[in-house]
């Protein structure tokens, strides 16, 4: 094995939240392109980064002493206009980073390296150094945006409106007082009685699984013992897996709510939640822990630096004894939940390749990351020496996002693409399980790989 054991990286967490034999595997023989690679194993990113020569020259010394905290999954598609409904009452939306699952104490600069590194993927002619420069302006100033008026001024400013575009990125927004806040019937349904049932695909990417008992009677207890959610009821509940994404291959749950003391044309009567189980960020794969409390405070730390210092009564990090781990995240299936779109399409070579509407939405998301490490993540860090820092080694934080782009592809190479030698961070036994599952066939003694390959160093 190589320095990065994959195999060892995604099995850090508990079987129990594992929802399907050989976990690794599957995962990896769902993998289909270089991009969900990249998506879906942060851990295998920080473990590629930590291995680097590079990275751990004199170089990048000084910028490795500017601790704080990292939103550590900051890739191009993982933004978006989240509406919350804070505990404090107050309905809000923001623009921010989604995905809270990875938000650890860490170095700041994991994050600008991680988007540096996603661009690589994208079919999309943007300059990286304009990306240094807007996480830079973000950096320097500006107010983190919360209101449908700040956040148009704020896609404004980084030049992403465009009234006579077709995909002008106002689609993103909402209205507090419109149904912007009211279950998104993609994951529900209205049944013969007028009663909002969850639902998911059936089919991938969300594959329906058998709920057991035990699951319902815990979600459940949760429900009735929750300061913020004991005036509803569980009227529905599911398990779901989904295949693709960081969270494949992990058992997770839908329910429907249902507060009776609401009036019909209240949007909170019903509320769709799905219940996904946390355990620990990618930046933390050397040191992972299963202390239920420790993942919870976490995750609710990161929700709270990234969304403008509250929590949403229905966002948040929780402890459902009796579930899985015991640690999940709670996320409402709002209407104006929008994240980036990244559409698919085929390439000359028959590739699967990633583009964006708007390319200045890079610009976007640079900038909030630069406003999140400045308001919430630098801790007692000087935000000038910080930026003098970054400044003095953009053109090296660009090289090496192309260095790890190029090492991530080769891991996505040697674990997931059938017919590539092997390689030290995925063994023989791994590959002969991902070829059986994409080929429905036990490979043959031929197709054996050679460990001779270290997915760390090039």
């Amino acid at each position: 094995m190589g320095n990065c054991d994959i195999l060892n990286i995604i099995n850090r967490d508990p079987q129990s939240v594992q929802g399907y034999q050989n976990y690794v595997a599957n995962k990896l023989a769902n993998t289909s392109d270089a991009f969900m690679f990249f998506r879906s194993f942060a851990a295998c990113f920080y473990c590629v980064l930590d291995h680097d020569t590079t990275w751990n020259s004199p170089t990048f010394h000084k910028i490795r002493q500017f601790e704080g905290w990292c939103v550590g999954d900051a890739h191009p598609g993982n933004f978006g206009v989240l509406p919350l409904y804070p505990t404090s009452g107050d309905k809000k939306l923001v623009f921010t980073a989604n995905d809270a699952d990875d938000g650890t104490h860490g170095l700041p600069v994991y994050d600008i390296l991680r988007l540096l590194t996603g661009i690589h993927y994208l079919d999309v002619p943007y300059n990286p150094n304009d990306l240094i420069c807007a996480y830079l302006s973000g950096l320097s100033s500006g107010k983190f945006p919360n209101k449908k008026s700040e956040i148009k001024d704020f896609l404004t400013n980084c030049k992403v409106d465009d009234p006579a575009n077709p995909n002008n990125p106002y689609n993103l927004l909402c209205d507090v007082t419109t149904n912007c806040f009211t279950c998104n019937n993609d994951f529900g349904k209205i049944s013969n009685s007028n009663k909002l049932i969850p639902k998911t695909t059936g089919g991938s990417p969300e594959e329906d699984i058998f709920i057991q008992p035990t699951e319902t009677a815990a979600i459940t207890n949760f429900v009735a013992n929750d300061c913020f959610l004991k005036e509803y009821e569980v009227r529905h509940s599911l398990a779901f897996m989904k295949k693709t994404g960081g969270s494949g291959f992990l058992r997770q749950f839908r329910i429907c709510l249902l507060n009776p003391n609401l009036a019909n044309s209240d949007p909170f009567r019903h509320v769709i939640l799905d219940i996904k189980p946390q355990c620990n960020s990618g930046v933390d794969y050397p040191n992972p822990t299963h202390d239920v409390k420790q993942i919870v405070a976490r995750v609710n730390s990161a929700l709270r630096k990234e969304r403008g210092g509250e929590l949403c009564r229905f966002n948040r990090a929780v402890e459902i004894p009796g579930l899985g781990c015991g640690a999940f995240s709670l996320r409402a299936r709002w209407e104006g939940q929008q994240s980036i779109n990244l559409p698919e399409r085929q390439n000359a070579a028959g590739l699967t390749v990633y583009t964006m509407n708007n390319p200045n939405l890079l610009c976007a998301e640079a900038t909030i990351l630069g406003i999140l490490h400045r308001t919430a993540m630098l801790g007692n860090n000087d935000v000038d020496e910080y930026m003098v820092a970054i400044d003095s080694i953009r053109a090296n934080l660009i090289a090496l996002s192309q260095t790890l782009y190029n090492q991530m592809v080769t891991a996505y190479q040697c674990c997931c693409q059938v017919g590539q030698n092997g390689c030290e961070c995925c063994d023989a036994a791994l590959l002969q399980l991902v070829w059986q599952i994409r080929n429905n066939a036990t490979p043959t003694p031929a197709s054996t790989p050679n460990s001779n390959k270290n997915c760390c160093n090039t």
